[in-house]
């Protein structure tokens, strides 16, 4: 049928086939990786035949010699917190089904996807899509082929309509940073095609391995692995970009690197940083900056961060952070933050941190705690129109801090959604049955002494709220 934070990736691995280290472990020279250990996977059954992947003398290269069933070529590093490049290319006229690449790969039923479609087909749409397949059930093909996916197995994250064309070779570049978000970048020659930035912590870590659905002739090769410094994080303000990284073992120092394009190219703007923070002041309120960090070991370059963007502008007063109502995070936790149900129209606000080392937020809104005190996030619309405010609490700890339904053990509450009319439509789940339960009905019964998350979730799986219980004894 035609059809479509905390890598060191395994350090003994890392030594002999990615890249000559020195004494203290960091790349000095990457090379292209052999793949003669790597091994073929069936990610699900179809009518097709199987896949035939077939190296090239030098190792470094395989194709995907048939119109096979949706499988995989795997290497066998696990790992996360990495920089991963490499070319792609489908060398024939022949059908235009499914490339790409799977990664954070536990098993058939674990892992993120990154395919590609030349053509509309069925289910298969035209395009790029990123997708999480998370089951411990078998995943029949038709769920791979649907771009949308299936409700329960293999989840859509994000789509474009932006199809291949055959004979020509494109890059990739993913950071798979392990720290709750990966970006892929794919080009054709220097020219962007798409710059995909996606928050999921499903999978931290994980294998990596070249993809191929129903598409023959299809040439991998290229492929070289890089340990990211980790977790680089911005924030505009009035003039000024504050960039904050994690620390890098051995590092004696980092260059800070910049560019107006997403994927670069990057110029050094500071060398010799000694730091773990960086304040950006050569910057113009309104332009939106793309920076990197390297870091520098024994003398040599370490592998490049993940791009982190930031776009400064002019400071307005916001509400003291005395104020009384806040929400609470923990350090290192997130929070979507959203001016609309539409999380793309976060993307045309501009967003900001008065107090940076406390807490960030990026262009979409998601906030990442870091260390314990007060902020205010700001967010107001690019005509200036619209602006509002939200005070952020960072503790070490925050159990204590939970708004939440306050019961004893017996004791009962009950929840509902809107008026009691769509109820009965509703699906709860506590995060721990043990603490808390809750009926059909949405009536709540504590159990035992602890601090539970309940959800509610519609007809189609998605949570349309929730809600903390506190149980006492």
């Amino acid at each position: 049928m035609s059809k479509k934070s905390k890598l060191l990736c395994l350090v003994i691995l890392l030594i002999t086939v990615i890249t000559s280290y020195s004494s203290i472990g960091f790349a000095a020279v990457t090379k292209q990786l052999d793949l003669s250990d790597w091994k073929s996977v069936i990610l699900a059954n179809s009518s097709d035949p199987q896949p035939n992947w077939k190296l090239d003398s030098s190792k470094t290269s395989v194709t995907q010699t048939i119109n096979a069933k949706p499988s995989a070529f795997v290497s066998n590093i696990e790992c996360s917190n990495a920089k991963i490049q490499g070319n792609f290319s489908v060398n024939t006229t022949s059908d235009d089904d499914f490339i790409g690449f799977v990664f954070g790969y536990k098993d058939t039923g674990h892992y993120y996807l990154f395919d590609w479609k030349k053509l509309n087909q069925g289910d298969a749409k035209q395009g790029m899509s990123v997708k999480i397949i998370n089951t411990d059930d078998p995943v029949n093909a038709t769920e791979l082929w649907s771009t949308a996916g299936s409700k329960n197995k293999v989840i859509s994250l994000y789509t474009n309509n932006i199809g291949y064309k055959e004979n020509i070779v494109y890059n990739f570049n993913l950071n798979f940073t392990g720290e709750g978000s990966f970006n892929i970048v794919i080009k054709q020659g220097d020219k962007i095609l798409d710059n995909i930035t996606i928050n999921d912590s499903t999978y931290t870590s994980g294998k990596f391995g070249f993809y191929n659905f129903s598409q023959s002739m299809v040439k991998y090769s290229g492929f070289t692995m890089e340990e990211l410094t980790t977790s680089l994080r911005t924030t505009g303000g009035d003039t000024k970009v504050n960039l904050t990284w994690d620390a890098v073992t051995d590092a004696t120092s980092y260059i800070v690197k910049r560019s107006t394009t997403p994927g670069g190219p990057y110029t050094p703007i500071a060398t010799d940083v000694k730091d773990t923070m960086y304040i950006d002041t050569d910057v113009s309120n309104g332009t939106t900056y793309y920076y990197i960090i390297t870091a520098i070991v024994a003398g040599d370059g370490s592998g490049d961060s993940n791009e982190a963007l930031a776009t400064p502008e002019a400071s307005q007063t916001p509400p003291t952070t005395e104020a009384k109502l806040k929400v609470v995070l923990e350090v290192t936790e997130t929070l979507q933050l959203s001016v609309d149900d539409n999380l793309n129209v976060n993307k045309q606000m501009t967003w900001s941190s008065s107090e940076p080392m406390v807490a960030t937020v990026n262009e979409k809104g998601i906030v990442t705690a870091l260390a314990p005190g007060n902020t205010v996030i700001t967010v107001k619309s690019t005509d200036g129109s619209y602006t509002d405010y939200i005070n952020v609490l960072v503790v070490e700890n925050a159990d204590d801090y939970r708004l939440a339904i306050d019961l004893k053990v017996g004791e009962t509450a009950r929840l509902t959604a809107d008026d009691f009319t769509n109820t009965a439509n509703i699906t709860w789940a506590p995060m721990d049955s043990s603490i808390a339960n809750v009926t059909s009905k949405g009536k709540v019964t504590a159990l035992s002494k602890g601090l539970v998350l309940i959800s509610a979730k519609d007809a189609e799986g998605n949570i349309i709220g929730r809600v903390y219980v506190r149980v006492r004894e």
